[in-house]
């Protein structure tokens, strides 16, 4: 329907967070709005009336597959919040150069051993994220936390899960956002398969020091390490591409900082 008007943001924010960000059916962190008597009935967007289908789902309540009654109860009782996080989504990656690409900076890795590593960024030897790269593919980990240091998004061999702890999380397109309690975006990446991941924005902190990624590039700052930049369109590749702390044995580091 081309004149019905948009749902509103802060209506989504409500209907996002009630359902665990996830289908209420299955879990699947990738959804549809669904108004559960049907737009054309109520004509209007209350949170309390819509919740979340995954494609299929969606497809399968339109087809009549699924009844009304059936939505509204797994509405009731949404998937994700019996666990705790949404269902594992697969992320496809492959190929033999992967690259991440942080503000303006790209780093990648030409390693040809397998399996083996590429890391953007290390920090006392702890990985915020990277790629392991194996035989059958790219395999993504990531593990992004609030500053309670609960985990509210985790990607564990490209399997990505949203904690419900988030205070909000969205996924348009490959984009994903979480945002935390202050409202501020604290996550923002965007998936680009067979071999790519950009990474707009990431706010960490590990051992006293601070990791800050922003399209304006990739600050890292702490007590025993001076602040350092990295800006501008330039290209890295190594298993580590900038390094904090100990030379890990065996792995090519591009940038050693300290």
């Amino acid at each position: 329907m081309t004149n019905r008007p948009a749902i509103p943001s802060r209506v989504k924010r409500k209907i996002r967070q009630r359902c665990g960000f996830g289908c209420v059916i299955c879990g699947l962190p990738i959804y549809e709005y669904d108004h559960m008597p049907g737009f054309a009935n109520v004509k209007r967007h209350r949170a309390n009336e819509i919740t979340l289908l995954c494609r299929q789902h969606h497809g399968m309540k339109t087809n009549g597959l699924i009844t009304e009654d059936q939505v509204k109860d797994a509405n009731r009782n949404p998937f994700n919040l019996q666990s705790g996080s949404s269902s594992p989504l697969s992320l496809m990656f492959n190929g033999d150069s992967p690259e991440i690409i942080l503000g303006e900076q790209t780093f990648t890795c030409d390693d040809g051993r397998r399996p083996a590593v590429m890391v953007p960024v290390m920090i006392d030897r702890q990985v915020p994220f990277g790629f392991t790269l194996d035989t059958n593919g790219l395999l993504l980990n990531l593990d992004a936390r609030n500053s309670k240091n609960q985990p509210v998004l985790q990607i564990k061999e490209s399997e990505l899960v949203v904690a419900t702890s988030a205070w909000d999380a969205t996924m348009v397109g490959s984009k994903l956002s979480i945002w935390n309690e202050a409202r501020d975006i604290c996550l923002e990446l965007e998936f680009q398969p067979p071999n790519r991941i950009v990474l707009q924005k990431y706010d960490i902190k590990i051992n006293g020091k601070s990791l800050g990624i922003s399209p304006k590039g990739v600050v890292i700052k702490g007590q025993d390490v001076p602040a350092i930049t990295l800006s501008g369109g330039g290209t890295v590749s190594a298993n580590v591409g900038m390094l904090v702390g100990e030379h890990p044995r065996g792995l090519s580091v591009g940038i050693k900082v300290g």
